[in-house]
């Protein structure tokens, strides 16, 4: 598996700021089609964040709450900033050898299919971003890419 990333990674993304509502961001989501959504500060990489954790932090507001009736308006008022900020996802991220500040694990698109697939293991992702020689965003490279690759490699 030689390939490089750059062949099989999804070049499109979908870019939020911190300051945008997890109910904005859901809804960006389901227009767009991505999963994964790339957080960005005044031209800056703050990190990732997935419909998965979307839907976890609405699970875990469902589980907090007697009254369903409160959980669409909480969830819908809540700041990506305060998921990225959450305890449990600063402790992951810390175990993974990051300050905190750069919440995005991510690999060059001149890297081969083989060392993402390695990245992702080692890591426990499903995504990771794919950066170009001058460290900005080229895309992203999630698993069902990784399948074509494997397909198309074997």
């Amino acid at each position: 598996m030689k390939s490089a990333v750059s062949t099989y990674m999804t070049k499109g993304y979908l870019s939020v700021s911190p300051s945008d509502t997890l109910d904005t961001v859901a809804k960006r989501m389901v227009e767009t089609g991505h999963e994964y959504a790339i957080v960005m500060e005044a031209g800056k990489l703050c990190g990732m964040v997935s419909a998965e954790s979307i839907i976890h932090e609405v699970l875990t507001n469902v589980v907090d709450k007697i009254f369903m009736d409160d959980i669409p308006t909480e969830f819908r008022g809540m700041f990506l900033s305060e998921l990225m900020n959450n305890p449990k996802t600063i402790n992951f991220m810390e175990s993974c050898g990051f300050d905190g500040n750069n919440l995005a694990i991510s690999i060059g698109e001149s890297n081969t299919v083989e060392e993402a697939i390695q990245l992702l293991a080692r890591n426990s992702l499903e995504q990771v971003l794919v950066l170009n020689n001058d460290g900005d965003i080229a895309g992203i490279l999630r698993n069902s890419d990784l399948l074509r690759a494997i397909t198309e490699l074997s």
